[in-house]
């Protein structure tokens, strides 16, 4: 298909986003947030396939779960992604002082933004960088935006590149109007290094199976999962410290929580034995996190999809020389 030919056929899929942006922009945030929950429900019904893998993979979470605990987790999870979407959706189509603590009425209280503003300034301190670790449990949009409004000058959100330009653009124009500053996964990670070696800070997702960036297999929720190297690998580097921190709905809106540091000038032994270590415990506070708060993470991922065979066969078809002499994408 022709560039010209691409191009028309998005415009349906670019006007109806652009509706939908301006139709939920213009709800109050109550009233998108319960209008997401309902949309998941409607997926937790409709999406079978997904509804099934979600229930099979909590058994990660204890194999003991029975059936309706996991189909209520299970249904918990769903409405949490549709709330958490829609609430992005709504936000960016208002003011920034809608977002943060406290905002202004109508808008999303985050509690502990004090504490969490004066933990990264104390790491800081003697002109180190941060790397912020975070996976998507809770609202990880609002943990990409709150960074970038509160650091807006010496951060970065390391965020994935979406196949669809169309969806790429919609979603890069919410975050940017609620404050993120964007690099993404497939760019060269040097912006990234330059941004830490000079005591900037960078945002990470590192929960979910990353197919674009080197990784090793580790535990995770008690089975072997395929993990990103690429905070570890930065942190030694840059002598960057991590902290692994979460935002997390509640009843009142969302609160922030942070794991304890880690400081890879500590550890011992061989750069490889040193960056398994910090990607083990980098798993280990997101694990933590999802144990204490299990229907807010999206059990409906392929988390334990990339096993080392199927690891080794995509970097072979990434490796092989098409018929133009370039390289396969897998």
């Amino acid at each position: 298909m022709s560039v010209t030919l691409k191009s028309l056929a998005a415009v349906p899929t670019w006007l109806t986003l652009q509706v939908v942006t301006i139709f939920i922009g213009w709800l109050p945030i109550s009233r998108a947030r319960s209008l997401g929950r309902f949309l998941g429900r409607c997926g937790w019904r409709w999406r079978r396939a997904e509804r099934r893998r979600t229930c099979e993979q909590l058994r990660q979470l204890d194999p003991g779960l029975g059936q309706k605990t996991r189909q209520r987790i299970g249904k918990r999870c769903f409405e949490q992604m549709g709330e958490t979407i829609l609430e992005l959706v709504s936000l960016a189509g208002k003011e920034l002082d809608q977002l943060g603590s406290p905002p202004r009425r109508g808008g999303v209280a985050i509690e502990g933004l004090e504490e969490f503003r004066s933990k990264i300034a104390e790491l800081r301190s003697d002109g180190r960088g941060v790397i912020l670790i975070s996976g998507h449990i809770g609202s990880w949009e609002l943990a990409g935006s709150i960074v970038g409004r509160e650091f807006p000058k010496d951060s970065l959100f390391l965020a994935r590149r979406y196949l669809d330009a169309v969806e790429q653009n919609w979603v890069n124009g919410l975050r940017c109007r609620l404050g993120d500053r964007l690099v993404f996964q497939d760019e060269s990670l040097l912006r990234s290094l330059r941004l830490l070696h000079g005591g900037g800070i960078l945002a990470m997702l590192t929960d979910l199976d990353i197919k674009r960036m080197e990784g090793i297999h580790i535990p995770f929720l008690g089975k072997e999962a395929h993990t990103t190297t690429a905070p570890a690998r930065l942190a030694l580097k840059s002598a960057a410290r991590l902290l692994p921190f979460f935002i997390i709905r509640d009843r009142h809106g969302y609160h922030i929580e942070v794991d304890r540091q880690i400081d890879p000038s500590l550890l011992t032994g061989s750069e490889e034995q040193q960056i398994r270590e910090v990607t083990i415990e980098m798993n280990g506070a997101i694990e933590r996190a999802i144990r204490r708060h299990p229907s807010q993470w999206p059990w409906m991922h392929s988390r334990w999809h990339s096993t080392p065979e199927i690891v080794e066969r995509r970097k072979r078809a990434r490796a092989r020389p098409s018929l133009e002499g370039e390289a396969v994408e897998a």
